[in-house]
């Protein structure tokens, strides 16, 4: 009795646990309009950094930053080095990147800084075939002009 007491009180008590769910098809045109920028580049720095999201200080947030060499970019006029922030962990939809490994990554401007999560199109540059084809022709980075 004192064992199912205290399972009754431990999920009483336990602080609620967010799970990342992603919404809804797109497609690798869809998310071009809806995100502010889409390129390829391989992240080569990670750090734990804090942003402030309330704009008054008390709603401090962890993130990942990491700092990505591109190689090609669609949308945003993103420079040859560029930071993108991410989630913590994977349960906050937090996207795990590999420094050894491009992408192709499509983030949102939030808070004045490059986001993206496990539920944007961003994912590893050898899976995105089908996305590089789809979206035509990129311009290098910080030129706004496809390559020809």
């Amino acid at each position: 009795m004192r064992v199912s007491l205290f399972c009754v009180a431990a999920t009483w008590f336990a602080p609620t646990a967010l799970a990342c769910t992603c919404m809804g098809d797109s497609t690798p045109q869809k998310e071009l309009r809806q995100c502010d920028a889409v390129f390829t580049g391989r992240p080569i720095r990670e750090r734990i950094i804090k942003i402030d999201y309330s704009g008054s200080g008390p709603r401090m947030e962890r993130m990942r930053e990491f700092t990505f060499e591109v190689s090609s970019v669609w949308k945003g006029g993103v420079p040859r080095r560029t930071k993108v922030v991410t989630p913590i962990d994977s349960g906050m939809c937090g996207y795990a990147f590999d420094l050894r490994v491009p992408y192709i990554v499509y983030a949102r401007m939030t808070a004045g800084r490059l986001h993206t999560t496990i539920c944007d199109w961003t994912k590893r540059l050898d899976r995105a075939r089908a996305d590089v084809k789809a979206l035509g022709p990129a311009a290098v980075p910080g030129d706004r002009r496809p390559k020809a």
